[in-house]
């Protein structure tokens, strides 16, 4: 029971991304706010690969957990003291890359803010009417720490 607050570091993280993004860019770029089970929140944004919506809509920005690594626990080894945690960021738009490159510098300024660092820096993965850029996020989070 004592490890359960690494269950609840995804749901901060995604948070502080989507309350921190930039309202300005949010703006500039006409990113869209709406109802998704009963909660209003930007339907640019996602924990998932797979849209909950049929209609994507661009710049499209998912938030990925990947697997991470237990690296401090107690003498007893009872509880989960610190953990490594990776997250794979992809800002994907249908009209350039240079709209998911804005995306993606206000992607890495937040998880900075957050003192993640950047095994894997951003990079494009674009093909014709899909401009993706894709970057990955580590950083070790012990329990009494602060996003």
């Amino acid at each position: 029971m004592l490890g359960v607050w690494t269950m609840d570091i995804s749901t901060a993280v995604f948070s502080r991304i989507v309350n921190d993004f930039s309202p300005k860019i949010k703006e500039n770029l006409k990113m869209k706010e709406g109802v998704v089970n009963g909660a209003r929140t930007w339907l640019n944004f996602s924990t998932s690969q797979v849209s909950q919506s049929k209609d994507l809509i661009f710049p499209y920005i998912t938030v990925i957990e990947l697997p991470g690594a237990e690296r401090a626990q107690s003498l007893e080894g009872s509880t989960i003291n610190g953990a490594l945690f990776t997250f794979q960021v992809d800002v994907i738009d249908n009209q350039s890359e240079n709209r998911a490159k804005i995306c993606m510098k206000e992607i890495i300024r937040i998880m900075k803010e957050m003192r993640f660092s950047m095994p894997t820096i951003a990079a494009f993965e674009s093909k014709p009417q899909e401009y993706r850029m894709t970057a990955r996020f580590s950083r070790l989070i012990c329990s009494d720490d602060r996003l």
